[in-house]
């Protein structure tokens, strides 16, 4: 990939060698991708030492590899009819020794869970998902131990609390700021019930789509507010604003089931999925007031899966019913892109520990994604019918896995029963120390 060499140039000795046989080995194995499985499974020259190494003290930066990775695949595209996604992804944990680890809500489960969570932007444009930046959450729970940021490598300059919404909003400056024009993007209710963080998308004229909740309360009529006059001449002058347009619940407005249009918004494995929607112009509500520029209000009713889903847009006014059912599903592509991550390169099957680590392997995971990807376009322009599982399939025969001898198999279980060994000596010296 371009740029690749570039990042790794005078950083470590056969860096370059080392990348290429750990995105060969994310590519080729189809589970367990960490670094021993690597190292046991493919015909690479890499050694487990020297991926450890690759990943712990190797010079190179996994942000400057990500911006690298972002320009050459925007350049690829066009940007005016990117939708950019933003969401989170948690992955569970056995124990709390990995950066990031605590107890949380994590969406994988739909619970609160031991989990490490990172929250990531992405694109897409027709067929074509992809993360294009992340961030790694930090709880207070982590933040409030000082010996945290020793204990996992965390630069100073990040061992800050920050709420997702602030991770959320500093990568789509970072995108701004390198020159990068985002026109639409879509969230879901988490990042919707932040009244604030829309309000700083519309500051930046993003056009955004964001699920709210049903109970999310949006005034029908352009609501009234006045500041009371003081009475008599005692005592301070009032300074809250009151309301006195009532607000109401979206959910309530689908109890008239008369004037839904029927939509065709995409196609799906089994036909089409059709969506029956209603859409009104409400005023939202931040800090208990009204919001002055009214917006869309989304109301959509899954006829297969028989759900109502809820969305706020900024679209413009003038925006069709058709245009705003299309815009509200173009959000199924970011669990797409994060099906694909996990289950096709092992995002979430690393087995580091620090900060450093973790952004290395997501990065290069981002990396294994845009390849295909982007080879699965090529093929596609090119006349060839090809999905990005039939070419990770093709690539996985080009590059098949080590087969070994029985007797290569034995030094290979003698060899893990004594790393096992040492490893296990040396928690138990560390939890003594």
């Amino acid at each position: 990939m371009a740029g690749l060499s570039e990042v790794f140039r005078n950083k470590t000795r056969n860096s370059v060698n080392t990348a290429i046989d750990y995105l060969k080995g994310l590519l080729t194995l189809p589970y367990n991708r960490n670094m021993s499985k690597i190292v046991e499974n493919t015909y690479c020259q890499a050694s487990a030492h020297s991926f450890s190494d690759f990943f712990n003290r190797g010079a190179w930066l996994s942000d400057k590899l990500c911006k690298k990775l972002r320009k050459f695949i925007l350049s690829r595209i066009n940007l005016d009819s990117v939708v950019f996604t933003l969401d989170e992804s948690g992955d569970g944990k056995s124990g709390i020794h990995s950066v990031g680890a605590a107890r949380q809500y994590c969406g994988n489960s739909g619970k609160v869970d031991l989990c490490q969570v990172g929250v990531y932007l992405g694109i897409q444009i027709a067929r074509f998902r992809l993360l294009i930046d992340y961030r790694l959450y930090l709880p207070q729970s982590i933040i409030d131990k000082v010996e945290n940021q020793k204990k996992f490598g965390i630069p100073q300059e990040k061992f800050i609390f920050k709420r997702k919404t602030d991770l959320a909003l500093e990568m789509i400056d970072s995108l701004l700021a390198e020159g990068i024009i985002i026109k639409k993007i879509v969230m879901d209710g988490f990042y919707g019930a932040d009244a604030e963080f829309l309000s700083n998308l519309s500051q930046r004229n993003i056009i955004f789509l964001a699920d709210i909740a049903h109970d999310t309360q949006v005034y029908i009529k352009k609501p009234t507010t006045y500041l009371p006059p003081r009475k008599g001449f005692r005592g301070r002058k009032p300074s809250i604003v009151r309301v006195l347009t009532e607000s109401i619940s979206v959910s309530s407005l689908v109890s008239d089931q008369s004037d839904w249009l029927k939509v065709t918004v995409r196609p799906t494995e089994r036909g089409h999925k059709i969506v029956k929607l209603k859409s009104f112009r409400v005023w939202r509500r931040e800090n208990n007031l009204p919001v002055s520029d009214p917006l869309w209000l989304i109301i959509s009713y899954d006829v297969h899966e028989k759900k109502v889903k809820y969305s706020f847009s900024n679209m413009p006014e003038s925006s069709s019913q058709k245009n705003l059912a299309k815009f509200q599903s173009s959000r199924y592509w970011i669990e797409r892109a994060f099906e694909d991550a996990k289950s096709l390169y092992g995002l979430n099957e690393f087995r580091g520990r620090n900060w450093n680590c973790w952004h290395k392997h997501v990065v290069l995971v981002m990396v294994c994604a845009a390849f295909i990807g982007i080879k699965t376009e090529e093929l596609v322009e090119n006349g060839v019918a090809i999905r990005i599982t039939g070419l990770l399939t093709l690539f996985r025969c080009a590059n098949p896995l080590k087969q070994i001898t029985v007797e290569e198999g034995i030094k290979l279980v003698n060899r893990q029963n004594h790393d096992s060994r040492q490893s296990r000596a040396s928690r138990i010296n560390n939890s003594k120390g």
